[in-house]
């Protein structure tokens, strides 16, 4: 049944003229592991979470080299116009904005001694399973406020490495006065995501991409899924779905910059004024423009590049509704496409 249901997709998928083919591998070149390993791991913690891992606090290795496998074999597909869409143009990452895996956010009862000496920065605070997870995984506190009210500690936690932090999250739950905890620290929306799973096929791997703002109240994204063979040998291109995509690749063979300089925007996401920074290798004139993921234009700006110069322009983002928005950069020597993501804190 299930040979009969991969035969069955691919054919719909034929018919409907979206499937492209080719052959790939999952090699894992030391290129794609410096790029993809942050992804990785986001991914193998994903995965632990339905597996005997799920309590596990540290990343267990077998799962980040399952991952970047995957993402291998799409990133090795050159050529496939879908993948240099996801990979080259748009690079696509798996994101995080929404759960870290470096910060838990904890509550505690006033009423228990090691929530104070937490707050005081006494160290050890005498609570010996506090005492042993702040130790063994380097967390630090880099954020406290009392609030008096309820009473309550409220302490953000942080760790110089990449952790299972819902795995983390619990241990702390299960410590006498901690009242919440949660590994949720930034609250908003996610612009970007990649995702890998078994359709209910075994030999198939998908591997799925989103890139646009989307939420529990709002989707404005496009998703991109490939089929990868489980042995590696080639890749599917399986269709594409949800919003249009507004973003001009700026050739064929899927080059993601072909603006002669560099470009920079921050801060990332921006709340009120983004600043780009724009640095030409040449003379020539440029037209900004800043569009919304349904392509309509809210702003456009025209200037003159000084080769060499540093040129900084400001757009006022208040005004707008928090979501993904994109800058295209045009000149007559190229063109650009920056992601700007909007994130209102109410």
């Amino acid at each position: 049944m299930k040979n009969l249901f991969l035969t069955s997709l691919f054919a719909f998928i034929g018919l409907c003229g979206l499937a492209q083919q080719q052959p790939t591998d999952c090699t894992v070149t030391q290129q794609i592991r410096d790029y993809y390993t942050g992804d990785a791991e986001i991914l193998a913690v994903r995965m632990m979470q339905s597996s005997a891992w799920a309590d596990s606090i540290e990343i267990e290795p077998v799962f980040v080299e399952e991952a970047l496998k995957w993402l291998a074999a799409v990133h090795n597909a050159q050529g496939l116009p879908a993948r240099d869409t996801v990979v080259s143009c748009l690079d696509i990452h798996a994101d995080t904005l929404i759960q870290s895996m470096r910060h838990i956010s904890l509550y505690a009862d006033t009423t228990v001694q090691w929530g104070w000496n937490l707050a005081a920065g006494i160290f050890p605070t005498g609570h010996a399973e506090v005492d042993t997870l702040m130790v063994r995984y380097d967390l630090e506190v880099v954020e406290y406020e009392y609030l008096e009210n309820f009473p309550f500690h409220f302490f953000l936690l942080k760790t110089n490495r990449p952790l299972n932090t819902l795995a983390l999250a619990k241990r702390f739950r299960s410590i006498e006065g901690v009242f919440s905890v949660s590994n949720d620290y930034i609250l908003g929306y996610k612009y970007q995501d990649i995702n890998i799973y078994y359709p209910n096929v075994d030999t198939l791997m998908v591997v799925s991409y989103q890139y646009g703002a989307s939420s529990d109240l709002f989707d404005w994204s496009r998703h991109w899924k490939f089929g990868v063979s489980t042995d590696c040998s080639n890749i599917t291109f399986l269709g594409s779905s949800g919003e249009p995509l507004m973003v001009t690749c700026a050739s064929t063979t899927g080059e993601r910059n072909s603006f002669p300089g560099s470009v920079k925007a921050y801060p990332l996401p921006a709340s009120d004024v983004v600043t780009v920074e724009i640095v030409s290798e040449i003379n020539t004139s440029a037209t900004l423009r800043l569009l919304t993921l349904s392509g309509r234009e809210i702003e456009r700006r025209q200037l003159g590049l000084r080769a060499g110069w540093p040129n900084d322009i400001a757009f006022d983002l208040a005004r707008y509704q928090s979501g993904l928005y994109v800058l295209l950069i045009h000149t007559n020597a190229g063109s650009l496409a920056l992601k700007i993501p909007v994130y209102h804190i109410d």
